[in-house]
């Protein structure tokens, strides 16, 4: 139910954005804290990056700035792992700065925009147009939960 948009439609399906994230640079840190800094992306080093793959125009911008071949890029799919991965000063990687920030909640990271950002991370409330009404309180719920969360 809940996804980013690839792009597809569907004529029965309706699609409502629920929220945007800027995304920054995380990395581990003797302390947390949000820097002042904004970093470049050409001085983030791509043989310390541990990456993760946020969406097709996520990836085009990172592909403009760092080898998309590189055969030492880590490649993950879960923030979980990224986070417990993340344990080198020198790695670094780009999320959604909602996840930054419930990172520096439970451990010690430090959080840098980027003077080139790329786009902002955006999830979608992907629906059927007719719903029951079971599934339409259940869809409620969530609404307010995002509504809570990210407004």
């Amino acid at each position: 139910m809940w996804r980013r948009n690839n792009g597809f439609s569907h004529p029965n399906v309706k699609v409502k954005k629920c929220f945007t994230s800027p995304m920054v640079v995380l990395q581990t840190s003797d302390i947390s804290c949000y820097s002042s800094e904004k970093l470049h992306p050409k001085e983030l080093d791509s043989d310390y990056e541990l990456f993760m793959p946020w969406g097709v125009e996520y990836q085009s911008w990172h592909s403009y700035w760092w080898d998309p071949l590189s055969i030492s890029r880590i490649k993950l799919d879960s923030t979980h792992l990224l986070l417990h991965l993340l344990q080198d000063p020198l790695q670094w990687a780009i999320v959604p700065k909602w996840i930054a920030d419930e990172a520096i909640k439970r451990g010690s990271y430090k959080i840098y925009e980027l003077t080139d950002s790329p786009p902002d991370y955006t999830v979608y409330e992907l629906t059927h147009i007719k719903q029951t009404t079971l599934k339409q309180k259940a869809i409620e719920i969530i609404d307010h939960y995002f509504q809570e969360e990210f407004y």
